[in-house]
Parts: structure tokens; sequence; C-alpha cells
């Protein structure tokens, strides 16, 4: 993302990154995982990672870490993370 951001394609990327199962039914992706991938790629703005914090732990406690959310579908508010705030991760994969 970091190496897109620079680039002139025009392009505003964004994602969302959940914890739990991913099921397959033939060549669907269905599940709470995936509605909550596509619920945080919703609220994600350009060049966040949005991903509830609980997925990198400590991640909540740095600059990563953002608001609880509201997410259509989903019971709970949600403590959430950008990805692409956490220096560590960044750097461990060589982004």
């Amino acid at each position: 993302m970091r190496r897109m951001h620079d680039r002139p394609y025009g392009l505003l990327l964004h994602a969302g990154q959940p914890r739990g199962t991913i099921l397959f039914e033939g060549d669907d992706h269905i599940g709470a995982a995936v509605n909550m991938a596509a619920r945080l790629a919703d609220a994600a703005e350009p060049w966040q990672i949005l991903a509830p914090a609980s997925l990198i732990p400590g991640a909540g406690r740095t600059k990563a870490s953002l608001d609880a959310i509201d997410l259509p579908g989903f019971d709970e508010s949600v403590d959430i993370v950008d990805l692409a705030l956490v220096p560590a991760l960044v750097e461990a994969l060589n982004l």
C-alpha cells in the first residue's frame, strides 16, 4: 500500500482485515469474518487498513488505535486499529 501511495495510478486503496473463520461455499467466501472484512473496508478511508484491535496484541496501545465503531450486522461496537500505522508490522513485513 505504501508503494502504491507514491505511484501516479490514482487508486485510493483501503482494506479491512477481520479475525475469525472464513468458510467456503462453492467459490464463495462466507461467514462473519468475511462480512466484517467488508464492513471494515467500507469504513476505511483511503490508505487505511482497518482491523479489530484484538487481531494484533498491543496494537490498541499504539498510535494505530482508533475509536470503536459500529459495523452494520454486528451487535457490538468494535475497537479498531489502522494496520497501516503500525510501524513494527510494516517493518516486519518489509512494506
